[in-house]
């Protein structure tokens, strides 16, 4: 069964999930990655319809395969160290939540 028209994905704490895995679903627009330490950066510039995208205590999300998600408008990342909200100020519509 594939997942190719879902639109919103929490994946908090999903140790089994790789950036692999989403890859393909480019419908999201909500995804929750909070907790996760997989490596993600390959598959989220892949996902450029994401309007939400929460990357809480996820040690392995860098903000340089965020920077071509124009319809990113929420970003959430406290205690996110590898995410310099300074280089993603050109995505005019984002909030940044730290």
């Amino acid at each position: 069964m594939a997942l190719t028209n879902l639109t919103a994905l929490n994946l908090r704490g999903a140790a089994q999930i790789s950036g692999k895995d989403i890859s393909s679903l480019t419908a999201l627009k909500e995804l929750n990655l909070t907790d996760n330490q997989q490596y993600f950066n390959n598959a989220l510039p892949k996902l450029t319809n994401l309007e939400t995208l929460t990357v809480q205590n996820s040690k392995m999300v860098t903000d340089k395969p965020l920077r071509d998600l124009t319809n990113l408008k929420i970003l959430t990342v406290s205690n996110t160290a590898r995410i310099n909200p300074d280089n993603l100020t050109h995505l005019k519509n984002l909030k940044i939540i730290q």
